[in-house]
Parts: C-alpha cells; structure tokens; sequence
C-alpha cells in the first residue's frame, strides 16, 4: 500500500486529514511542528480561480484579520506560493454543529441546548454588528464547536460591510445575490435592504436547523424554497415547541426589518436568559419551559400579537394555488429567455451539484421574478388584514395595532383585537 505523500507547508505545518471542501478550497488539519499545536489550513488553488472568487477569498482574509473575539474563530495568517494560498486559522476540534446533528451521529438536539448555542451565536454576531459586518451565511454548517461546547463562528466569504450592503441595494438595475437559500432573508433575497436583520433571520432558520436536522423549506428545491421565503407570512415552525422557543422564533421571523429584534435584544430573551443562567451556573439541565398550551400566565408568550404558522397558513390557504403560479411563470420565464443558464447556479466548485446546503448565486432576472412575487404577496397580506380590520370593525373589536393586531391567540397568548400598542408595547416585555 502506497505511504500518503507528507505535505510541510513553510517548513512549519505538517497537513495532514483534509476536513472538508468549501466553494473556493480545501480545509485540512495540520501539526504546528514548532510547538504542537492544530491548526486548520484552507487551501485556495490560484490556479484558474475566478476573479469574483479571489476577491471573496481575499475579503475573508481582510475581516478575519481584525476580529478579536471568543465566539469567532480566529485568524491566524496566510502563506502564499506560486499556485497556491494557505490561510491558517484556529482549529475547532468538534467540527459544525451541521455535522454533528447528522442522523449517523447526534441527530436533532433538545431545546435546552440549542438555547446554549444559539446564546453563544448571538454573542458573535452582536460583536460584528457593532463592527459593521454582516456574516450574511448565519448556518449550522458555519458554526464551529470547541470540544468544551463553545461557538465560533466562520466562514466570511460572503459577508460585508453595512455600507457595502447599501450600495447593493442601490443597485437595482443589476441585482446580485450569494448566499444559502434555505437560510437567507425575505430581504436579501429580493436585494430590498440587506442589513443586520437579515443575520437574525437566519438565525431563526438556524434554530429550526439545529431542532429537526433541516431547516425551513429543505423539502423544496432552492428556487421554490425562495418563492415561499417572500411570500409566506411565516416560514413553517416545528409543533410541539415550548412557548419561550416558538416566540423567539416569531421574533427572527418578522417580515419587517425594523420590527425584528437585533441580537442584543434577544440576548436578553427569556429562552437564551434560562439557558446562559444555566450554564453559568453549571447546572447538568436546563427545566424545560411549560408548553406552549399552558394557561400559566407566568409562561404566556411575550409576543402574542406574533401570528403561528398554523394561523399564518390558514389565512394563507387561499393563496397556495397563485404561489404555485409564480413559480411555474418563473420558471417557463428563464427557460425561455436563458435557456442556456439557469437564475440560480451552485458553485462549480461544489463535488455535488445537487447539494442543497450549498451557496448560490441569484442572477438579475430571478431576483426582478422574486420581487415581483414579494410584492404581489404584501399587497395579498395588506389586503387581508383590511378586510379582517373591517370585519373586527363593525363586530366591536378593535384592530389599531396594525398588521399584528388581533393574532395574538395564535401564539398561545390570548386572543382578541389588537390595541393600539401593537409591537412596540409587547416589545417591553424584557427591552
């Protein structure tokens, strides 16, 4: 049996098991040979890389090099030859926590634990938000684990700073967007106003991710996946969750940008409290919240104005047969004015085309179809709630708290018409 050929980078790191692939290399674990340590070493080929590769390759070496904290993995430098960039970066020994909710290891994790890592997440991204950088790829595939449980968040390819966020909004001649489709905002999809939001929003998907092993929408392929993301009220939430988890997930699912939560905030929600309570203390368990069907008052959901998929869908049942017309227009659309490219491509690099965690990139067409399907659903949803307004209206309830208004039994939280306080009353509740 042939010896696997030794590979000493720079005389210093021995390379030795590759980790994974990503869009623009390889990353492989490597032995510091002057002091022991592991570090991890992507390997980007200079060979024939596309220029809008290199720059994202050089982008992430330019961020990571002024991050300095603990739930972001850390840069460590970068060598460079004739064919090739090493980029050598701390080595997180447990992996993604993609990989370790796989059915063949760990599988789907409890609330309790998810509340731990998605606590330790928010930390991260509350850090780069006040640095102005929005990760823009917030997964479970990019949310590395050290063997003690702590996050560090990677993989910076895609992500940019607010002002460049706002230069692609402003282009909307030429829209242009890379990210996963499964996780990205209703925002970033439709190039509408990409902003630290739009981290939160994944974050949601996130959680849903880390609780089922998929996230929202995973039985769908992307574009449909993406049709749905601007269209539905509400992305589809697991049954069965705690109070506490379900309005957490309401919050980073708020269509409004402005009306979502930003990290600092739901630090301080009441499922990410109980959890850092918890492991500060170094209790072995964390109680599980009462369930959502509690008539506890001391559980009731701080959001009930927030509507449940359950409600979301009911009202949207109607819609369902006009989704799937925007999809199949989309499509019988590029088929005939691109039939030699598809609006969303995968990247080359990818060894399985048919992966769907993978990045993709939107082409300008296919983000006009999904605007245009995005507002075709606001004007449905406003329209909605007008006639629901007028109904509440001349039946004596009151409906002043706007879009939310009157939803508030849906979340398990009482019911009724809305007052005038809408979200920014309820919003107190641990502000």
């Amino acid at each position: 049996m042939r010896a696997p050929r030794t590979r000493i980078l720079n005389e210093k790191y021995l390379l030795g098991e590759e980790l994974g692939k990503g869009a623009n290399g390889r990353v492989f674990k490597a032995l510091d040979l002057q002091n022991g340590d592991f570090v991890a070493v992507k390997e980007v080929s200079l060979e024939n890389i596309d220029h809008d590769d290199l720059a994202s390759v050089m982008q992430e070496i330019d961020l990571l090099k002024t991050f300095s904290h603990k739930n972001i993995v850390k840069y460590l430098g970068s060598i460079k030859t004739k064919t090739h960039l090493f980029i050598l970066l701390e080595f997180v020994e447990n992996g993604s926590l993609a990989g370790i909710i796989k059915p063949n290891r760990f599988g789907p994790f409890p609330e309790c634990l998810v509340a731990v890592y998605i606590a330790q997440v928010l930390e991260g991204l509350l850090y780069l938000h006040e640095q102005g950088i929005i990760h823009c790829d917030i997964k479970g595939a990019n949310i590395l684990t050290t063997k003690e449980g702590q996050v560090k968040l990677a993989d910076f390819g895609v992500a940019m700073r607010l002002e460049e966020a706002a230069a692609c909004h402003g282009d909307a001649e030429n829209p242009n967007v890379v990210g996963t489709p499964y996780w990205m905002a209703p925002e970033v999809i439709e190039m509408s106003g990409i902003s630290c939001a739009s981290d939160i929003w994944s974050v949601g998907c996130t959680v849903i991710e880390l609780l089922t092993t998929k996230p929202p929408y995973f039985d769908l392929q992307p574009m449909p996946a993406l049709f749905r993301i601007v269209q539905d009220d509400l992305p589809p939430i697991p049954e069965n969750l705690s109070a506490a988890t379900s309005d957490f997930l309401h919050l980073c699912f708020r269509k409004d940008t402005k009306a979502r939560p930003d990290a600092k905030t739901l630090l301080r929600h009441p499922w990410i409290r109980q959890a850092k309570r918890a492991v500060s203390s170094g209790l072995a368990a964390i109680p599980r919240p009462a369930s959502a069907g509690s008539s506890s008052s001391s559980t009731r959901p701080l959001y009930p104005e927030a509507p449940s998929h359950a409600s979301a869908a009911a009202s949207g049942s109607d819609e369902a047969s006009a989704i799937d017309d925007s999809i199949d227009a989309a499509r019988r659309v590029h088929a005939s004015t691109h039939p030699s490219s598809s609006p969303v491509s995968v990247s080359a690099s990818s060894p399985d085309s048919d992966r769907r965690d993978r990045k993709i990139h939107l082409h300008g067409d296919a983000v006009k179809d999904l605007r245009e399907a995005a507002k075709a659903a606001r004007k449905s949803r406003a329209q909605r709630h007008s006639i629901g307004g007028s109904i509440d209206s001349s039946s004596g309830g009151g409906t002043a708290g706007g879009e939310d208004a009157g939803a508030g039994g849906s979340n398990g939280g009482g019911g009724g018409g809305g007052g005038g306080g809408g979200e920014a009353a309820s919003a107190a509740g641990f502000r």
